[in-house]
């Protein structure tokens, strides 16, 4: 969804009413950014970049810290303690919910198996 997004698609607004797609870049960012934190990789989130490589980068370094850390015991996040799986769910649900508002804001299709959604 966001390697579409041109610069005129950042203020268009999304069904996610607190956020238009730049926010919810933002956003997404800011939460993937954090479970790196919290899994004691920290990873500089770089608001410079286009949203595309912004997010894969954040995404491949949260995917790498869960795959070395495992999904065991929980996780300090500065406000409250997770099981470290509650927040690997929590992740993958937010990518696909907030794939389908990038693709509602910017009339793309967003199509997510049916298994996997489940």
């Amino acid at each position: 969804m966001l390697h579409h997004l041109q610069e005129k698609d950042l203020q268009r607004p999304t069904p996610c009413t607190e956020f238009n797609v730049s926010q919810l870049v933002d956003h997404l960012a800011g939460n993937l950014a954090l479970a790196c934190k919290a899994m004691g990789s920290e990873q500089a989130d770089d608001p410079s970049l286009a949203p595309e490589p912004r997010i894969a980068q954040l995404a491949q370094a949260a995917l790498e810290s869960f795959s070395a850390r495992g999904l065991e015991g929980t996780l300090d996040l500065g406000f409250a303690e997770v099981p470290a799986s509650v927040l690997s769910g929590i992740l993958n649900l937010e990518s696909m919910v907030h794939g389908w508002d990038f693709a509602q804001a910017t009339s793309q299709e967003f199509d997510v198996d049916p298994g996997l959604a489940e």
